[in-house]
């Protein structure tokens, strides 16, 4: 669907969070040229982009020291891709600003209790295998995959989540 903000830019402001965090990808940084009433001229300001977010967000001193501490560098060319976290606050005279904080860590799952379970049947029906095998003088030494008779069971990797 067309729409103004594919033509124009509009910037985020803290009532465009309604109230609530927002996890985001940084997908561009710029400097831009915008119009300070108060000076009453152009000035130069950080422009940051996110992936699938029509508005664009001008960035003050304190939210780029932010995005230096979380990126670790003060190249913000070097910013793209990083996760971050917007979130509304107020400041001392009321007026509603953008928090920005690193991107909360994800921690890979712990194996659940039956996929633990379903891990060590298979390891016991390996060694079973393995056993009755040896007990009945087979040899599978090459271990053919078109062999009919061998059991073929795949293995259970302890990082299931990588």
């Amino acid at each position: 669907m067309p729409s103004t903000k594919d033509l124009f830019t509009f910037f985020l402001k803290a009532e465009d969070l309604k109230g609530r965090s927002h996890l985001v990808t940084i997908e561009s940084v710029g400097v831009i040229s915008v119009f300070n009433p108060r000076a009453k001229r152009n000035e130069d300001r950080l422009a940051v982009r996110f992936f699938k977010a029509k508005l664009t967000m001008l960035i003050n001193k304190t939210q780029a020291i932010s995005l230096e501490r979380i990126t670790g560098t003060d190249d913000y060319s070097l910013w793209l891709g990083h996760q971050i976290t917007l979130s509304p606050a107020t400041t001392a005279n009321g007026a509603g600003t953008i928090v920005i904080s690193a991107a909360p860590k994800t921690e890979k799952p712990a194996a659940s209790a039956p996929a633990a379970q379903a891990a060590a049947a298979q390891e016991t029906a390996q060694e079973t295998a393995q056993e009755e095998g040896q007990e009945e003088g087979q040899e599978d030494a090459d271990d053919d995959p078109d062999d009919a008779d061998s059991i073929h069971l795949d293995p259970v990797g302890a990082d299931l989540w990588a």
